[in-house]
């Protein structure tokens, strides 16, 4: 008879290998007290990260538990703005947005009155922190309640190894300063740059701008926001509309990156409602703003704005609309 023969052993099933975390800085910033209704419009924050090499932040997240209104971050070389790391007046060191931004650049920007927010690009796209260079912030902050408020910042990066990336992201920004929203009245504000011209006098060769991500910035008149393209073959393309003011992050990653280079540029409108028996002007407060921060993969930062209104006849949607 025979001998009985056992199945074969079947072969193992490998275990699906694991997912790689990705490697994080995180740090709290430190506390504040505000009293109700207390507004702290002159303060800076610093972060020394102590990086002997290059960092590549691929996401930013900050949160607080309430109070703080918008805060505009950049990374810096360390020796800039010295002094220890924590709160300070702005003044004291001398700093400015537009200082930071050139010294360094732009890595994140907070929605009016987030309180939990992540600017997240597409995988291999990242801000590019050099070595020995610190965070810093112009941070504003805004009580609305009637009571007082303990509140802080904890900031987040999460980092992609050198071998992951493949386009370093700068800032560009738009800016309506010459707002004048009179009472009892809805009124919009256009910003329309030849972004193409000016890139190409400062480059020296033809536009070339891939977007990745854009954030709005009005405070709590604000009513509407759109940004569109002009020019090209997404002429009149809207990539971000928002109409009320939500107090939530509001900040759009466009996937997949959109090609602006056969355009001229962007239109970015801003519209308010001013309930007030008094005209609003650009400011913080009770004062408003017009703003939009981009980031792209160009190498030319880009600050546009508009300093005086050269046309308020023209309407969008019916609604007086300035130019």
């Amino acid at each position: 008879m025979p001998e009985p023969t056992l199945p074969p052993t079947p072969e193992p099933t490998p275990a699906p290998p694991l997912e790689e975390e990705p490697a994080r800085l995180t740090h709290f910033l430190g506390e504040l007290l505000l009293g109700p209704g207390e507004e702290i419009a002159s303060q800076c924050v610093a972060w020394t990260l102590n990086n002997d090499a290059a960092l590549y932040v691929q996401a930013v997240t900050l949160s607080n538990p309430g109070a703080s209104h918008h805060s505009n971050w950049f990374v810096v070389p360390e020796e800039l703005y010295p002094g220890p790391d924590g709160y300070f007046n702005c003044s004291d060191r001398e700093f400015s947005e537009i200082g930071a931004a050139v010294a360094g650049t732009v890595i994140f920007a907070q929605s009016t009155q987030s309180l939990y927010e992540v600017q997240r690009f597409r995988p291999g796209a990242v801000v590019k922190v050099p070595p020995r260079h610190k965070v810093v912030a112009g941070v504003h902050f805004l009580n609305l309640s009637a009571r007082e408020l303990r509140t802080g910042l904890q900031m987040s990066l999460e980092l992609t190894h050198p071998r992951d990336v493949e386009t370093i992201l700068s800032p560009f920004r738009f800016s309506y300063y010459a707002l004048d929203i009179p009472p009892q009245s809805e009124q919009r504000y256009s910003i329309q740059c030849d972004m193409a011209s000016a890139f190409e006098e400062a480059a020296g060769r033809p536009f070339d701008m891939n977007l990745h991500w854009v954030l709005p910035h009005t405070h709590e008149l604000g009513n509407h926001f759109r940004v569109e393209v002009v020019g090209g073959a997404n002429d009149g393309r809207v990539l971000h509309e928002l109409n009320t003011f939500n107090g939530d992050a509001n900040g759009l990653a466009l996937e997949p990156p959109l090609d602006l280079g056969d355009a001229t540029g962007l239109r970015v409108v801003c519209g308010f409602r001013n309930p007030r028996d008094e005209s609003v002007g650009w400011g913080i407060g009770d004062q408003e703003m017009c703003v939009m921060l981009g980031l792209s993969d160009s190498e030319i930062m880009m600050d546009l704005q508009v300093s005086e209104t050269t046309d308020g006849s023209g309407t969008d949607s019916g609604i007086p609309l300035g130019t």
